[in-house]
């Protein structure tokens, strides 16, 4: 099984909670991963992420560093300083990884694998480009796909687990296609998914929401209620494989208000690593500055408080 996983040094950590908790739960299976680095993954970093596979047999890891004239390739990266360059790598996995990887199975950095990933990676994907599973946060929102340029009915995929097709890349030329839409950078408000949406839209495979159950859908959000997203999400709680800490609030910052969903499973795997208890804050001073502002101003009712939603029984998961 080939898997990838991009990052960069601030992602180091839970990326290597998510490979503990990927060995530990597919014990039995040949893995290569595939992790393809920023500039700012040092030594010290790739030493501690091998030493997490190393305690598992059958598990091997190989690093792909991606230099400065790699990245300025990337329109969309070199117009918007905003932007994460990790984002963007898995587009150009044709051009990193070897010929010989005919397809990947791709996870992003801040998931947590609970159950055997074998029946995800033998799925016949020959005739499409991608499988991924629906987001059901933007596929709810029709200003979305004006935004994106096609009809709602075709749905919007998140891309932080996806097996892609790196023959059927291969084969049509889609980093071409990738750079084209990268060129409109100003339309792009979710990066490489955007794209990857904007192309495949009409060729996905579609997965279940098990393979990756988003934390933001486990609020009780009116949106979901009596519509197809709210069986399909009722669903996954059953069965969850991948866990996805999408969004802004993660287990391992400093500054949640309050912890996230499922937080105790994230800890459940960091305790049996080197970064056991860690936490981190990452925003600049202005940022700080601005939300200790924001959370005066609710305090004292001069701003208004966000909404708040019910959270959704989660104990068969915990």
């Amino acid at each position: 099984m080939d898997i990838v996983v991009c990052t960069d040094h601030r992602f180091v950590m839970p990326t290597g909670v998510m490979m503990y908790s990927l060995c530990y739960n597919n014990q039995d299976v040949d893995i290569v991963l595939h992790v393809i680095c920023s500039n700012s993954v040092s030594d010290n970093d790739k030493a501690d992420l091998n030493g997490v596979i190393q305690q598992f047999s059958g598990k091997r890891i190989m690093f792909y560093d991606i230099d400065k004239n790699f990245v300025e390739k990337i329109p969309a990266i070199t117009n918007r300083a905003d932007i994460t360059i990790t984002a963007y790598f898995r587009l150009f996995l044709t051009e990193i990884l070897p010929d010989t990887i005919n397809k990947v199975l791709y996870l992003d950095g801040d998931v947590i694998v609970r159950d055997s990933l074998l029946p995800l990676w033998n799925l016949d994907i020959s005739d499409y480009p991608v499988a991924a599973a629906t987001d059901c946060m933007v596929a709810a929102e029709p200003e979305e796909f004006e935004r994106l340029g096609y009809p709602m009915a075709y749905g919007y995929f998140n891309s932080g687990v996806c097996i892609i097709n790196l023959d059927y890349w291969r084969k049509h030329n889609c980093i071409k296609d990738f750079v084209d839409l990268l060129d409109d950078g100003d339309k792009l408000r979710y990066y490489d998914q955007d794209v990857l949406n904007m192309l495949f839209h009409t060729s996905k495979l579609n997965l279940p929401i098990k393979y990756n159950l988003m934390t933001v859908f486990l609020y009780k959000n009116p949106k979901w209620n009596n519509t197809k997203f709210e069986q399909k999400i009722s669903e996954s709680l059953q069965e969850s494989v991948i866990i996805h800490y999408a969004g802004g609030d993660k287990p391992w910052f400093k500054y949640n208000k309050n912890e996230p969903p499922l937080s105790t499973l994230f800890y459940k795997y960091q305790k049996c690593t080197i970064w056991r208890g860690l936490k981190y804050d990452f925003r600049s001073p202005n940022i700080k500055l601005r939300n200790f502002i924001g959370d005066k101003m609710r305090a004292f009712g001069l701003k208004p408080k966000g909404p708040s939603y019910e959270l959704r029984d989660v104990s068969k998961i915990v």
